[in-house]
């Protein structure tokens, strides 16, 4: 058993070195923000730290053609793209007396994030753990 559980724990670490080695390409399904980060397909990436021309850090919004609020927490629709970041809503105008709700931000994940590996295995992007369901129990175990 501990001689399957040392093969399983090499054979994970080497698909996390290539991984890091060459990010994988996104697949289909996402919106691509740079050559490492990708958002839901439909989602509009937004850089929330910059370095010169350089982008560290992104966040995705809900929707294609938003406007990305200097809050770095919010967005707003494409026809409501003026942020008022202190009530948490946009405006159709700067002036305007229409506004809606300002959209929530998610973290943008890595690419590989959006490729589908094999069924019932889930890799954590913050802890960068394995963690394995078996659907029918419901049981998970981290590796």
């Amino acid at each position: 058993m501990r001689s399957l559980m040392t093969s399983l724990v090499a054979a994970l670490m080497v698909l996390l070195l290539s991984a890091r080695a060459a990010p994988a390409e996104p697949s289909t399904a996402s919106t691509v923000c740079d050559g490492n980060h990708s958002c839901p397909e439909g989602a509009t990436c937004c850089c929330i730290y910059r370095q010169g021309e350089e982008c560290f850090t992104w966040t995705c919004c809900p929707l294609q053609g938003t406007t990305c609020c200097d809050d770095s927490y919010s967005c707003c629709p494409q026809d409501y793209g003026f942020c008022d970041t202190n009530l948490g809503t946009c405006l159709m105008g700067q002036d305007s007396p229409l506004s809606v709700k300002a959209l929530k931000r998610t973290m943008a994940k890595p690419h590989w994030a959006f490729s589908s590996g094999p069924k019932g295995t889930n890799m954590s992007e913050s802890t960068e753990v394995f963690d394995t369901c078996d659907s029918t129990t419901r049981i998970c175990s981290t590796l």
